[in-house]
């Protein structure tokens, strides 16, 4: 293993080898991969095509990698690389389906999922790659990769969640990777046949495992890719569980206050956020015994952030735990290997100032594949081989994207009303200072239990190339914030509507937006933000967009009780968090956006898929009914064969054309970016 000092030579005197032996030209494109002349204006297209090259990974010898591709149809294909005679294969789909995932089983076998598109992809086909092509193994809706067995990874472990329409949920199943489905067939309507274990053109079982007592939401696996733990929801209460032989048991691991993020390195031991601290500080991460529940060594505590969404990184030869990556600002990654932060050093210093990422590697610690970003740069994939002492592209991200055409992203500190440090990211258009506000567009997002971070944002850049400021604040309940809030806070959509308020009047009195041309735009909770804004501060917007919102918490949870064939664990945690509706009137009066209606005096934008399954076409079509009742202007916009969000790239341009009409139309014009470069913006207070 070269040491840092000679990596930071290999980044100062690298020779960049060169790839174009992989013929990457032979991966169709849509018609233009390059930015656009200067003179012109960024087009929506670059702002909303998928990634031209994501998610490589390369086998454990290093002999080959495999990743997603664009095709001309910006559906996304499967590409696989020989490192060593500089051959590719392509594996497509057609024109309803996408490749999602995939996953090295052997040097030269890879399973990976096709969904259809008609309903939010949750109908999917699992294949293995072959010489002469691919074949299905496996054909179900909800289909997850639990664990792919070290000593045995050509019988991988899957999750048969069930499918939309009702099919039982069959557990954890182990397949034989090798073994075709028996009429061979993955498209069309074997989508929507039978979905028992006994018909042999939807799966075939090489092993199967004890059901979990209760409604499962989860499985995972130890270091060695064996089924090892399981989690089941009763009553809106989360419960673990270890796999034991042939029954399970149950561990007194309070899931409320502590998140798994996976199996540790001995059997029995779990690797955990939490559990959350109450004395002020974020959540560490740290090993759990899972029998006893009892916190053991601290492997790392962030300062300013929990870790909750954090994934670990392990040895691909020892297996144990050598490192966790999360999102603080932006992407990075705590080495518990000395090496490996060594290495993580290194490679940082061949991009200075930006965000690099080691995203894989093979069994020999040699080849890394390193990932590229930072707030205006989507990004681009380095392959580095250290016994080459060499570095490569391999593929830009979004080469379309010219970076020094974007527009930074700062984060920016304000205080909620009940005097609680709240952090926000603010994109800037161009031109942007006191003497020139400019008209700004509040972003929340959507979850609520996710978070914004510093990184590219498409969006906000789309939104800033036409001269809108962008505010996108982390209300309480967003991820890796909790440690700053009571528990129940993350429940109380009062206080987090009244938290995007609070930045949006930060920033107003920073001066450097104006505060009569504000509009407010989200999807999903974050569309339900906006139009609790709408509702509730009236006087503040000019406008609000919502996409795939819901807007009555009575309603969703109606619906939620209502396609509970089975105990639904969505509506029994809504229950227990929200309480019920039936004795709780005064609090899901004060929580729904959509009975003060007559409170709203500003148009709305409506869209929503009409096959949303997460969030119901009915609370769009309420919305307008109600905005009609009051004189309200509206404009509506539903899609046939959408689902929870905008899939196909025409639906993407349309939608976000009439958006920036819509706003240019109800925020006094569309604006003009200024010349002169935007002042500094210190935090608002």
């Amino acid at each position: 293993m070269l040491s840092p000092r000679s990596l930071l030579a290999v980044a100062a005197g690298a020779v960049l080898f060169s790839i174009p032996a992989f013929a990457w030209d032979q991966i169709p494109e849509l018609e233009r991969i390059v930015p656009v002349p200067a003179d012109q204006q960024v087009p929506i297209i670059d702002f909303f095509r998928k990634d031209l090259f994501s998610y490589p990974q390369i086998n454990r010898a290093g002999t080959r990698l495999a990743a997603v591709v664009a095709n001309t149809l910006n559906a996304r294909d499967l590409v696989l690389v020989d490192l060593e005679n500089n051959s590719m294969d392509r594996i497509s789909g057609d024109v309803t389906e996408d490749v999602y995932n995939f996953r090295w089983l052997t040097d030269d076998r890879v399973l990976f999922t096709i969904a259809g598109r008609a309903f939010g992809s949750e109908f999917r086909v699992v294949q293995v790659n072959h010489p002469n092509g691919s074949y299905p193994v496996i054909r179900f809706g909800y289909i997850g990769l639990v664990g792919i067995p070290e000593q045995d990874r050509l019988h991988p472990l899957l999750w048969v969640a069930g499918d939309p329409f009702g099919g039982d949920d069959i557990g954890v199943i182990q397949i034989n990777a090798m073994e075709r489905l028996a009429d061979g067939n993955q498209r069309g309507n074997t989508f929507y046949g039978s979905s028992t274990r006994d018909d042999p053109s939807m799966m075939k079982i090489y092993n199967s495992y004890p059901r979990l007592p209760g409604v499962a939401v989860e499985y995972f696996s130890d270091k060695d890719g064996a089924l090892a733990f399981g989690v089941t929801s009763k009553a809106g209460y989360a419960t673990l569980y270890r796999l034991d032989g042939d029954h399970w048991d149950k561990c007194p691991v309070d899931l409320d206050h502590t998140k798994v993020l996976g199996a540790g390195d001995v059997p029995g031991e779990l690797i955990v956020a939490g559990p959350e601290r109450t004395d002020g500080q974020p959540s560490p991460v740290r090993r759990m015994d899972a029998a006893t529940g009892q916190p053991g060594e601290v492997l790392f505590q962030d300062r300013r952030y929990d870790c909750e969404d954090a994934w670990m990184d392990r040895s691909q030869t020892t297996l144990k735990v050598i490192g966790v990556h999360f999102q603080r600002r932006t992407a990075g990654a705590i080495w518990f290997d000395p090496v490996h932060q060594s290495l993580q050093t290194a490679f940082s210093a061949y991009f200075p100032g930006k965000v690099v990422e080691i995203v894989s590697k093979d069994d020999a610690e040699k080849k890394f594949i390193l990932k590229v970003s930072s707030d205006v740069d989507p990004g681009s994939y380095w392959l580095v081989d250290l016994d080459k002492h060499s570095k490569g592209l391999l593929k830009n991200i979004a080469p379309w994207i010219d970076p020094a055409r974007m527009r930074p992203r700062k984060a920016i500190a304000y205080l909620s009303r009940d005097g609680i440090p709240l952090e926000a990211y603010l994109t800037l258009p161009a031109g942007a200072s006191k003497a020139h506000p400019a008209p700004l567009v509040v972003y929340p997002h959507g979850g609520p239990w996710s978070r914004d971070t510093g990184g590219f944002d498409a969006i906000a850049e789309y939104l800033a190339s036409r001269g809108y400021a962008v505010l996108q604040p982390n209300y309480r309940g967003s991820t890796d914030y909790n440690w700053r809030f009571p528990y129940e806070d993350r429940f109380d959509f009062v206080k987090m509507r009244n938290d995007v308020t609070d930045g949006t009047k930060a920033l107003i009195r920073s001066g450097i937006v104006d505060k009569n041309r504000i509009a407010i735009m989200g999807g999903s909770f974050g569309a339900y933000l906006s139009l609790c804004g709408a509702a509730f501060e009236p006087d503040m917007y000019r406008c609000a967009v919502s996409l795939a919102g819901v807007f009555d918490w009575e309603q969703v949870m109606d619906e939620a009780h209502q396609e509970s064939y089975l105990d639904n664990p969505e509506f029994e945690y809504l229950i227990r968090h929200l309480g019920d509706p039936k004795t709780n009137a005064a609090k899901f009066d004060a929580t729904s956006p959509l009975r003060h209606a007559d409170q709203i005096k500003i148009p709305i934008f409506i869209f929503h898929g009409w096959d949303d399954r997460t969030a119901s076409i009915a609370e769009s079509k309420a919305l307008i009914s109600a905005l009609e009742s009051h004189h309200v202007p509206y404009e509506k916009h539903f899609l046939e064969q959408e689902g929870h969000g905008l899939f196909k790239i025409q639906d993407r341009i349309d939608i976000f054309t009439d958006i920036e009409a819509f706003l240019a139309k109800n925020m006094g014009g569309a604006p003009t970016a200024q010349d002169a470069a935007p002042s500094p913006v210190a935090a608002a207070h």
